[in-house]
């Protein structure tokens, strides 16, 4: 799968799940040995199976079936599932009998079209592990249809900002010499210029006058500055950054993707709520959604960006090469750059912050996906396959990252990824996807209207074109 994470592409796929076994359990890799480890431990009285979409997950996912099999004293088959109709291939295998998924993997886009075909079931759980006290809220949010608990979170995928940290470094320098030896223009009325001339030469202070202590002191202070908590912060490092001729510009990201322009308009919109499932709350045309969508479109002319030329693996590469200081990023960034930086590839140190708030009254949220695990509601070991689900994303989820490389849900996890910080932050305060079906082609919609306002469409008209096919899309439901 391409890596730069085509957040449309990736939305139909989880919309539609459409997923084909491979082929029978036992053949599996690692199905040997997990019917062998189970064999060794307590006598096998029931077996579950767990249908999967992601390869990477496989090591993972094995390892589990295996624990949870000794400690419970059951046979868990785990079944690798490809591109295919999930829900319809859960569907079939239930009424033919054959492999039934007690439990599998599944997208919280689809959990109304899950929950409405009686393929996913509230979740047993009474010891509230379903809650903020084991996961972000947005992560339960994800995971909740209309009240109903019905998948335990297991991963998620977001956007955070990379930057250069030497360069912030350089910048935080210069605007202290800056502010140093900045020259007091206002002289009083009345005085001739040879006594102006002579007043500014008075104040004329170099870097070699200064005390290297003051200049720490207020390199310091704008240190605290360089990682930018708003969107005005930012274009004030760029105005006034006196950059090394390798970089080409201050920021790039890949415009013609939706994932990475969500941000300027996720803190200003409601589809569906916080847990989008509300079909009453939806709020896409408003006064500051038209103003950020605005913001958004400036940023063409200020940083130069041509949208059919830039891709997220150029962003990166242009990162990596130091052409650009600040670039928004997915996960899988982090360990790319980390294995650059290792092997000489990036010669400076590399660092990741929440994306910038859009100004002090819009606040940027940006756009999540969450994979959950859920039980199959006409599965005949519900209770089990429940169990099962929550020792995925909850008790075993620590070892979720080294041996599958997904970031996991749980909040007991975040201690154990300090490199991830700014992902969880930025996950925390992200936007749930919205379930419902007929939103299943929305956000292909919704980045064609970046691209048009982005082109020079007129933001205010193009939200409330888009609204009105929403809620066209959706009357009658």
């Amino acid at each position: 799968m391409d890596r730069r994470l085509r957040f449309p592409a990736v939305l139909l796929l989880a919309a539609l799940l459409a997923f084909v076994i491979y082929g029978a359990a036992q053949s599996l890799p690692g199905a040997g040995a997990v019917a062998e480890a189970s064999a060794k431990g307590p006598a096998v009285q029931e077996t579950i199976y767990f249908w999967y979409t992601q390869e990477a997950l496989t090591d993972y996912v094995e390892r589990a079936a295996v624990t949870f099999g000794q400690e419970h004293g059951v046979h868990v088959i785990p079944v690798l599932a490809q591109e295919g109709n999930l829900l319809e291939s859960i569907h079939d295998a239930t009424l033919e009998g054959r492999q039934v998924p007690d439990a599998y993997l599944l997208s919280s886009v689809s959990l109304e079209r899950a929950y409405l075909a009686g393929l996913a079931v509230e979740l047993p759980d009474a010891e509230n592990y379903c809650s903020s006290v084991y996961f972000p809220q947005v992560a339960v949010n994800a995971g909740t249809y209309r009240g109903r608990k019905l998948f335990y979170p297991l991963y998620f995928e977001t956007v955070a900002l990379a930057y250069n940290a030497d360069d912030l470094e350089d910048w935080a320098r210069q605007a202290a010499i800056a502010e140093l030896t900045a020259i007091d223009l206002e002289i009083a009325d009345g005085i001739t210029d040879e006594e102006t001339a002579a007043a500014i030469a008075d104040q004329i202070i170099t870097e070699e006058d200064l005390d290297p202590a003051v200049i720490e002191e207020t390199t310091e202070k704008y240190r605290q500055q360089a990682v930018p908590a708003t969107l005005a912060q930012l274009l004030t490092i760029a105005d006034t950054y006196d950059a090394p001729k390798e970089v080409d510009t201050i920021m790039e990201w890949d415009v013609s993707d939706v994932l990475f322009d969500y941000w300027f308009l996720g803190g200003s919109i409601s589809l569906g709520g916080e847990t989008g499932d509300q079909r009453e709350d939806l709020s896409l045309a408003n006064e500051a959604s038209e103003e950020c969508l605005r913001t958004f479109a400036s940023m063409k002319d200020f940083f130069s960006m041509d949208a059919e030329s830039i891709s997220y693996e150029r962003c990166l590469q242009d990162f990596t090469e130091g052409k650009v200081v600040f670039t928004p990023v997915t996960t899988e960034a982090v360990p790319r750059l980390a294995r650059s930086a290792e092997e000489g590839e990036m010669s400076f140190t590399c660092g990741f912050a929440k994306l910038p708030d859009i100004s002090e009254e819009d606040r940027t949220r940006t756009l999540s996906l969450t994979e959950g695990v859920a039980v199959n509601g006409y599965s005949e070991h519900r209770e089990l396959a429940a169990e099962f689900a929550r020792f995925l994303t909850v008790d075993d989820s620590r070892d979720l990252y080294l041996r599958s490389g997904k970031l996991p849900a749980a909040s007991s996890a975040r201690e154990t990824l300090p490199e991830f910080e700014a992902f969880y932050d930025a996950y925390e305060s992200s936007v749930s996807l919205p379930k419902f079906m007929e939103t299943e082609n929305f956000w292909m919609e919704l980045e064609a209207m970046f691209t048009r306002v982005w082109n020079g469409k007129d933001a205010g008209l193009a939200l409330k074109n888009l609204q009105e096919k929403l809620v066209r899309g959706m009357v009658g439901n």
